[in-house]
């Protein structure tokens, strides 16, 4: 654990990056996304991305809420429709993890990176607790109907 002083605040910092084994993204490589998008709600009334791909399989990067933590897509850098009709050519994440132990705050970014021929797209989910609670973005990969149904996202 490496600590940093920021704006004068004694910060414990943690870096992990990819390959994480339990993250499952390794799964899109190589598929073609038929559709993709963003919507809050789901069954953990949280924010969402759902992957469809051409394969009649869906994946899910959301976040299972405990108690008292928000852990939110934060932002979206490139277009999400670039990972539509060309082979997913990356998926990897990378995540940072600042603890403020003067007043017992964590907060976590997770970076989720893709990659086609036609671009590149990082979406950056931003989680805070006391530190007791996970902030941790999980990957789901579910039958379309099941996604359709529990995930849904805003008609085009």
């Amino acid at each position: 654990m490496t600590y940093r002083k920021l704006d004068g605040v004694e910060r414990n910092s943690r870096w992990t990056h990819q390959p994480q084994p339990d993250q499952g993204l390794s799964a899109l490589i190589g598929q073609s996304l038929v559709r993709v998008g963003q919507a809050y709600g789901g069954l953990q009334n949280n924010d969402f991305i759902r992957f469809d791909t051409d394969q009649g399989v869906s994946y899910v990067l959301t976040h299972i809420q405990d108690c008292c933590e928000l852990v939110s897509v934060e932002d979206i850098t490139g277009d999400l429709q670039d990972l539509v009709g060309s082979e997913i050519v990356m998926a990897e994440v990378a995540s940072n993890q600042t603890i403020d132990e003067k007043y017992d705050h964590s907060t976590t970014w997770t970076f989720y990176k893709f990659a086609t021929g036609k671009g590149f797209v990082t979406i950056r989910f931003r989680g805070e607790s006391n530190g007791y609670y996970s902030q941790r973005v999980s990957v789901f990969e579910l039958d379309r109907p099941e996604a359709e149904s529990n995930y849904p996202l805003p008609e085009v």
